[in-house]
């Protein structure tokens, strides 16, 4: 039997004088077809190009030859890392032997390579092109580093798709503490199913929720890794607008049953505005350090009044923020430099760091303005993990009580309720209202509640160990899960 998928890989890691070599890319092509392999991409359909296979010749001579393995492939998947440079709008892979004098002549147009790849699999329906593109020094009489966005937008249509590492004359990065590109890094995190935010609530990872993750987690790893001033933006052909989704969706790369597809898909950042930890906290206007006799406690909460609480609660929230940017900086351990504290005079101070943002926010409680409200939150978190570590337990543990994910658009709680009430596994207990503009779930064996809105989902614990909430979290999606499996079987 004919496979139905195809693989290739090509590397070019050492330019004999073109350009500086590009670390681990035979390494990370290797370890990406080993994964591929996993994923229904036979070893028999698959292609490895490196070291002295990667001169403009070899290159050539082997797309050439392509067609006697791809002519019935429907589903190609090709990874392709090296240096590029344009030229009259043309985009131009360099080849290991690429002359500096004369690059054109000793390079591949990606043009040709895509034409060659169209003759090698005349049947293919879906090809989903993984471009590790960084730039290549050129002088300027030969063209500029990088690649034509135009060139690939125009390629990428009907079963085409092109997923970028870096925008057009960024570079793509690597990663000392990984020994890995953290672009291709977080691409095998995806076809392993390790990467929960990429995959689909069937378990599918698509072009587009590929292209998501990748967006979201790169810029991360690179700011952790690297110095702020560095910049690595993946980007994908068709974009993401509603009729670029529906191409990129149909591209379906990988499948994973639900047990391997983490429970957390809920936690993706493709849909969701924000995850963060909070907590709300009522004390008395009159506590504030810069409230004297002579002053008058509001009666009504108007915008004088949220100005006044600001005004005299203002030394009160600096000490709040600089107590919490020195456990934070004792317990994780950051630099000077890795840190950054910023207290407005609008009510409202927060704690940047490489892994998380800390908010705190002084209020006028609306309903008693004689009370005000102090509202911490975590978000921007750069891993599920992060919440499992020690530091944040002891930073946070007695400080959050919430857990709570805003959406991007807005939940039809009415459509939720009715689908938890015919799909929810036993002892699944649902409250809603009669307007049907807020619901309580509770879950036999799991503690706390969860509260649902048009907004958000919000986790009620009690403070000790914000892990204990991601745990509830979890622990409730896995059973949900676990049960609809079931049903199915």
């Amino acid at each position: 039997m004919v496979s139905k998928r195809a693989a290739l890989a090509v590397a070019v890691e050492t330019f004999y004088e073109a350009g500086p070599a590009l670390p681990w890319a035979t390494s990370d092509a290797q370890a990406f077809l080993r994964t591929l392999s996993k994923c229904g991409y036979p070893s028999s359909h698959t292609r490895l190009w490196t070291a002295h296979h990667t001169t403009c010749a070899a290159l050539a001579s082997h797309l050439r030859r392509l067609g006697t393995s791809w002519e019935n492939v429907e589903e190609i998947v090709i990874l392709w890392i090296t240096r590029t440079w344009t030229s009259s709008g043309k985009t131009f892979l360099a080849c290991a032997d690429t002359l500096r004098d004369d690059p054109a002549a000793t390079a591949l147009p990606f043009a040709e390579v895509f034409r060659l790849v169209e003759q090698a699999a005349p049947n293919a329906r879906r090809l989903t092109w993984l471009c590790d593109f960084s730039p290549l020094p050129i002088p300027k009489a030969h063209g500029q580093g990088g690649w034509s966005e135009r060139e690939l937008a125009r390629i990428a249509t009907g079963k085409h798709v092109i997923l970028t590492a870096a925008a057009e004359e960024e570079e793509s990065w690597t990663s000392v503490s990984l020994q890995q590109g953290i672009w291709r890094h977080h691409l095998r995190e995806a076809f392993e199913g390790r990467a929960a935010e990429a995959l689909d609530s069937a378990g599918r990872l698509t072009a587009a929720g590929l292209h998501r993750y990748l967006a979201y987690a790169v810029p991360r790893t690179l700011r952790k890794t690297h110095e702020a001033d560095r910049q690595q933006t993946p980007l994908c052909f068709p974009p993401l607008t509603p009729e670029g989704e529906a191409v990129l969706s149909q591209h379906v790369l990988a499948a994973f049953t639900p047990g391997q597809a983490n429970p957390a898909e809920w936690l993706s950042p493709s849909r969701l505005q924000r995850v963060i930890f909070r907590s709300e906290i009522a004390g008395r206007l009159k506590d504030l350090s810069g409230f004297r006799k002579s002053y008058t406690v509001p009666e009504r909460a108007n915008e004088s009044a949220r100005k006044f609480v600001q005004r005299i609660g203002h030394s009160d929230l600096k000490a709040d923020l600089d107590q919490m940017y020195e456990r934070i900086r004792e317990q994780f351990g950051y630099k000077r430099k890795e840190m950054e504290a910023v207290c407005e005079t609008t009510g409202s101070g927060t704690i940047r760091t490489p892994d998380f943002e800390y908010t705190v926010l002084l209020e006028l409680d609306e309903s008693n303005p004689s009370q005000v409200i102090w509202r911490r939150e975590v978000g921007q978190l750069s891993s599920v993990e992060l919440v499992r570590q020690a530091a944040f337990r002891q930073v946070f543990g007695a400080v959050l009580d919430r857990l709570v994910f805003e959406f991007r658009e807005p939940l039809d709680v009415a459509a939720y309720v009715d689908r938890w009430e015919s799909e929810a596994p036993p002892g699944t207990k649902v409250r809603v209202n009669s307007e049907a503009t807020q619901a309580e779930i509770t879950l036999s064996g799991v503690a706390g509640r969860i509260c649902v809105t048009a907004t958000s989902v919000t986790i009620f614990g009690r403070p000790g160990d914000p892990t204990t909430l991601l745990e509830q979290f979890l622990a409730f999606l896995g059973k949900y899960l676990a049960s609809n499996k079931s049903q199915r079987e």
